[in-house]
């Protein structure tokens, strides 16, 4: 049995180089916070929708998935008597992940209802454009700058049991305190500078509610914030004395995660990895696979999940240390896209949360060393070549990049709409205006 392993001993030897010296970072914990664990979009959306009624100065929303469906008109029914409350509700959703779930009509009816509709970085016409992976893929709410929301669920019904087999799963965290200020800030980033904002007197972050401590990171292109999350994986792998139990829907991380991981095991760290059996796009699993010969060589333990699409990215660290987000272990999240991830120190939810990994465990089927090592004996030439292939596509997804990101506001103005676009770069920031004076042409425009 141990013979599979050993005539691959290239293929572990290839994926145990020697990484770059981890520096740790230097992010903060806000203390005062109360928190809730929800599980998928049932838990969330209800929850979500309940607070949006109930604002009367500010809804701030940013998602990259935002569906005509159930869960999306429920929202726009909570956002239409927030600004019957007097809120003022702006709602930053990613063109290219929302263009095949909203139409032209759902959208606009935002637009006359009054709530301010954002359209990041609207889908470019280029082949192989880079851009369709530099998305916005966090999911962040702040209401009234009192209660928070942060995790990977999106508004559609696909995270809901109602989506039946297929539905995802996933969580959030909700937020109640002095951290509500973090997400709010990270959400206005995202805004035209020329847009006027709430009094910041009249959002000041609620008071104490809690002991929790927490801290929202945000991986963009902002200088400091391009490796923000990674950064703090690392931190919290490198100094994990007795458990690390992560899930994640997408599952090629690099060299530094990769080590950091093996040398917790080698030190007597028990670490169990989730990952998903039946993902979207089949090449993921296969690239995750490519590791497996080598974690499982250092006696970390593998599970694949099979009861339902798994879409969480979160991970439990020891009794006191979790996090909850959007950013998968993958290129993509780690190096193109928008994330957001919460860090939390606390015990009692870093206890739940391992409690819902459990389940997630329950549900999975666990990879066997032996048998995996005669199985990867034949099949090492095809993960080698799915984990060059993603590199170089990830190599070429940044060298073709064109442009920087935009971000689109539609403004009414009778029967035509201003469309307001920032473009996004690095800590610069122009503000572009141009009017379109056919409303059906705009109508056209916003997927």
């Amino acid at each position: 049995m141990q013979s599979g392993l050993s005539r691959d001993a290239n293929y572990v030897k290839h994926f145990s180089m020697k990484p770059k010296k981890h520096t740790a970072s230097a992010i903060e914990f806000e203390a005062g916070n109360k928190v809730a664990l929800l599980n998928n979009g049932d838990e969330f959306v209800p929850d979500l929708v309940e607070e949006i009624a109930r604002a009367t100065e500010e809804v701030l929303i940013e998602t990259y998935e935002f569906a005509e469906d159930d869960v999306g008109k429920s929202v726009f029914d909570a956002c239409k008597k927030a600004v019957a409350n007097g809120a003022e509700v702006k709602l930053t959703i990613d063109a290219y992940g929302s263009s095949d779930f909203c139409s032209d009509d759902f959208i606009f009816d935002f637009v006359k209802a009054g709530i301010k509709i954002y359209l990041y970085e609207p889908k470019h016409r280029l082949p192989f454009n880079a851009q369709a992976y530099g998305r916005l893929h966090r999911k962040l709410a702040v209401i009234d700058n009192k209660i928070g929301y942060v995790g990977g669920v999106n508004l559609t019904e696909k995270y809901t049991l109602k989506f039946g087999e297929d539905g995802m799963r996933d969580f959030m965290l909700r937020i109640e305190g002095p951290a509500t200020d973090q997400v709010r800030k990270h959400c206005l980033e995202n805004i035209p500078d020329d847009e006027p904002y709430k009094d910041e007197a009249t959002l000041k972050p609620a008071r104490d509610q809690g002991n929790t401590e927490l801290a929202l990171t945000c991986r963009d292109n902002h200088v400091g914030r391009r490796r923000a999350i990674e950064m703090c994986y690392l931190d919290a792998i490198n100094e994990a004395k007795h458990s690390i139990t992560l899930a994640c829907a997408y599952f090629f991380p690099g060299l530094r995660l990769r080590h950091a991981l093996r040398k917790a095991a080698d030190r007597g760290v028990k670490v169990r990895l989730i990952f998903q059996k039946k993902p979207d796009i089949p090449l993921v699993l296969t690239a995750a696979r490519s590791h497996y010969a080598h974690f499982l060589h250092h006696g970390i333990e593998i599970y694949e999940y099979k009861t339902r699409p798994l879409h969480a990215k979160v991970a439990a660290i020891d009794d006191n240390w979790c996090t909850i987000g959007s950013s998968n272990l993958d290129p993509w999240s780690l190096t193109l896209n928008l994330e957001a991830n919460i860090l939390v120190k606390d015990s009692t939810l870093t206890r739940e949360l391992r409690g819902e990994l459990e389940t997630l465990i329950d549900e999975s089927e666990a990879i066997d060393k032996a048998d995996y090592g005669r199985w990867v004996s034949l099949k090492s030439i095809g993960y080698r070549v799915s984990w060059w292939f993603f590199r170089l596509l990830l190599k070429f997804a940044v060298l073709i990049k064109v442009g920087n990101p935009l971000v689109r506001r539609l403004r009414r103005d009778g029967d035509a709409i201003d469309n307001t676009a920032k473009r996004l770069d690095g800590n610069k920031q122009t503000v572009e205006h141009e009017r379109i004076d056919n409303r059906n042409s705009e109508r056209a425009n916003c997927t």
